[in-house]
């Protein structure tokens, strides 16, 4: 039995020589798997890193998701909210189109029915004209100035009115008194009357020779009415300034002059002069007196710009008159009456012996 195990034993140790080996060449196997898999560990390391930093990202993108769905839900409610309007004037916006549909038909007829009446019309020569100059330029004149001349008259008027009124105070020895005796009133009184004389006198001869000479005139009465009011402007005005400061107020008269020259607006518009003309162009009489004068000459100025005119020449003259009676009560109170360096003038101008 023994020898018969043996036997099978023997017969037994090629098949187990050839698992031995097929045991051997699998753990070769399995060593070089363990060797490929411990060589593929730094890039699996290097996979999960990424793997991680992703997984960062798709958790920041859903948290920003998270943030923006208010906005989102706002902008979806904001095209709910549109397209209801839309839908709600959908009505209206069919109607218009009715409407613009009739429309167009109708002005598809009536262009058509316009077409066949200029087709119908018969080409003559006056028709021609008429669609060659189908108006007519009509003009009006407001106001009509035939030359410079013209234009240059209401300044000339109001200067020789003023002169005239300087010329006469530079003369007439305004503080003199007849009567020492006499009332301050009484003395105001003597010489605005021969101061007024002298302006009307003045004012009516220079109106009456202007318009003989060829001066034409508009409005007759307005021209001597600007001319005699201006003109007591001007005397009462000098006199008071002469009353009150004898010489001086004869120079201070002449500076008045000067300033009115440039300040008139009587040669060129008051757009182009300096700001200083301007300042003082509503202030001076010689201003109004102009406006007043072109006006009779040729008309074209409204009436309320007129009578503001006149109002002011009055409130002047008026003023004037008051400033020069209360000179002369103070004068008279002060014993000053007939007292005037006006006299030494005249002395001075006398013939040396």
């Amino acid at each position: 039995q023994v020898s018969g195990g043996l036997g099978s034993l023997n017969s037994q140790v090629p098949a187990l020589t050839s698992g031995i080996n097929q045991l051997y060449t699998g753990s070769s196997q399995v060593s070089g798997g363990l060797g490929t898999l411990n060589g593929q560990v730094p890039t699996l390391t290097n996979g999960v890193g990424q793997l991680t930093n992703g997984a960062s990202q798709v958790a920041g993108g859903v948290n920003q998701l998270n943030a923006s769905v208010p906005t989102l839900v706002s902008g979806v409610n904001q095209l709910a909210d549109g397209t209801g309007q839309i839908n709600d004037k959908s009505d209206t916006l069919k109607s218009g189109s009715s409407q613009l549909e009739d429309g167009d038909k109708k002005f598809a007829k009536t262009l058509t029915s316009s077409a066949r009446k200029v087709n119908g019309i018969t080409l003559t020569g006056d028709t021609a004209k008429m669609f060659a100059a189908p108006t007519k330029t009509a003009q009006k004149h407001y106001s009509y100035v035939p030359n410079y001349g013209h234009a240059l008259a209401p300044y000339v008027l109001s200067l020789a009115l003023y002169v005239g009124a300087l010329v006469f105070n530079f003369a007439y020895p305004i503080r003199k008194v007849s009567r020492a005796d006499g009332t301050a009133t009484q003395w105001f009184l003597s010489k605005v009357a021969i101061g007024g004389a002298v302006a009307l006198g003045t004012a009516v001869l220079e109106a009456t020779l202007m318009m003989a000479t060829g001066l034409k005139v508009d409005n007759i009465g307005l021209f001597y009415l600007t001319a005699i009011l201006f003109s007591f402007t001007s005397m009462y005005l000098i006199m008071f300034l002469s009353m009150a400061f004898d010489n001086p107020g004869r120079f201070v008269a002449m500076v008045g002059l000067m300033l009115q020259l440039g300040g008139a607006g009587g040669t060129f518009p008051m757009e182009i002069t300096n700001q200083f003309y301007n300042a003082i162009h509503p202030f001076l009489p010689m201003t109004y007196s102009i406006m007043n004068f072109r006006n009779a000459l040729t008309g074209g100025i409204a009436d309320s710009t007129v009578n503001l005119g006149f109002m002011v020449l009055i409130a002047f003259t008026i003023g004037s008159l008051l400033l020069l009676w209360g000179t002369m009560i103070l004068l008279q109170r002060h014993h000053l009456m007939g007292i005037s360096q006006l006299d030494d003038n005249q002395k001075l101008q006398a013939v040396e012996k």
